[in-house]
């Protein structure tokens, strides 16, 4: 201290420029906001935009250094430097927040400094990651809002999305499941594998009963009154009792394997195949009311609008919104008319589509990323790449926030 101090007075009898101390309190004005601190706080994690700005700019008459930068960014910054936690600050932010805040992080040279706020992939951390043994390959919502999920080597985890904490290990003693699914009852799910369907009594953590099926199974999903809809490699399509596993319906029409399904607002069933084809069906009838050709290779993608438009995605790497009532593409494109909307922007076919509570359409692609979309403009709005090879799937919680799988990485994303 008493060098400091002999060091400012020979600097003051010589008339010399003052060098500033790391103990000196200075005042930034960052886009008009002012900000008190010191040079040690501002240098404490090493070098960065600081390091030099005082022996190169000049205080203004009020004393204070103008920054043109986001005070708000800024703030949250200075709080990171003076070791408070900002995780909390960092999750409630939208995707255009943590964009600006990356770029002011970046502009400050702090990366290192902001290195445990950033996942894995490089993402300004929004999203828990849960981490399963192995390649997670299937994924759903059940109704008590948990997750279920299924790995590779046939380990049934239920992860509890509120307290971020797997709460069940299952062991299925089965691999290449082919479908997941939630019943109303939420002790129980349901595991689909080629010709067998296995009901999982999550609260006793074992096999409730198995359901022996004619069917080579491909897809699986369950209506609002609790009946399952399977899908065979062989085009059948059966509606079958929970309790008594009888099939009730059998539908008919497609000529390939079934790819995917999802259901309309007004209930009625909705299914893909590898005939590039979509079929809408009344499940009380077990008619087929519309079918719809537009894709030109297999659809492997379904899914409803808020607005109760359906939307499909498919290997030929596009996306299209379709008015149910009429069977036809959403036009949108002012100069093309009897166009689809068609979103070629996943570089691979689309893995999986899956809509926020906001309307917003998300899709997962085979080329590892999740992309946003607002369905008014037809424009991409988020993209996020993961580093994890592997399908993008997605489901969508209870209380709207978005999952996501990848290779053994289950993310919940807070805000996009």
């Amino acid at each position: 201290m008493n060098d400091e101090r002999d060091l400012k007075r020979r600097r003051e009898e010589s008339n010399e420029p003052q060098k500033k101390t790391t103990s000196d309190y200075v005042k930034l004005n960052i886009g008009g906001t002012i900000f008190a601190t010191t040079i040690k706080t501002l240098t404490s994690q090493g070098n960065n935009f600081f390091s030099e700005m005082f022996d190169e700019m000049d205080p203004g008459a009020d004393g204070s250094y103008f920054i043109d930068r986001d005070a708000n960014d800024f703030s949250i910054i200075l709080s990171k430097l003076r070791g408070y936690d900002i995780q909390e600050s960092i999750k409630e932010m939208n995707a255009k927040r943590r964009r600006q805040l990356i770029e002011d992080i970046n502009y400050y040279s702090m990366k290192d400094v902001f290195s445990d706020c950033f996942d894995e992939d490089g993402i300004l951390n929004n999203a828990f990651t849960f981490t399963s043994a192995k390649p997670i390959t299937l994924l759903t919502t059940l109704k008590d809002g948990r997750l279920a999920s299924l790995n590779s080597d046939g380990e049934l985890e239920i992860w509890d999305a509120a307290s971020y904490v797997r709460v069940k290990k299952i062991d299925t003693y089965r691999t290449y499941a082919r479908a997941i699914a939630p019943l109303n009852d939420v002790r129980f799910v349901i595991v689909a594998f080629d010709e067998v369907i296995c009901f999982y009594n999550i609260t006793d953590e074992r096999i409730a009963h198995t359901l022996k099926c004619d069917l080579t199974i491909r897809e699986l999903t369950t209506l609002k009154d609790d009946r399952m809809v399977i899908g065979g490699a062989d085009s059948t399509i059966e509606i079958r009792d929970v309790e008594t596993g009888q099939c009730v319906k059998t539908l008919n029409g497609h000529r390939g394997c079934i790819t995917a399904f999802t259901t309309l607002i007004d209930g009625r069933l909705v299914s893909s195949s590898v005939d590039n084809t979509i079929k809408i069906w009344d499940v009380a009838s077990g008619d087929c009311v519309k079918t719809i050709t537009c894709h030109t290779d297999t659809i492997t993608a379904l899914t409803t609008l808020k607005d109760g438009r359906l939307v499909s995605g498919g290997v030929d790497n596009t996306i299209m919104i379709w008015d149910v009532a009429s069977g036809d593409c959403v036009s949108v494109l002012v100069d093309y008319k009897d166009i689809s909307i068609s979103f070629n922007k996943n570089n691979c076919f689309i893995s999986a589509l899956t809509t926020l509570n906001d309307g917003r359409l998300v899709s997962g692609g085979a080329d590892n990323t999740i992309k946003i979309w607002d369905v008014a403009t037809n424009q991409c709005v988020e993209t996020i790449t993961c580093d994890a090879k592997g399908y993008i799937k997605l489901t969508t919680l209870k209380d709207g926030r978005l999952a996501s799988i990848c290779n053994t990485s289950i993310k919940i994303w807070n805000q996009l």
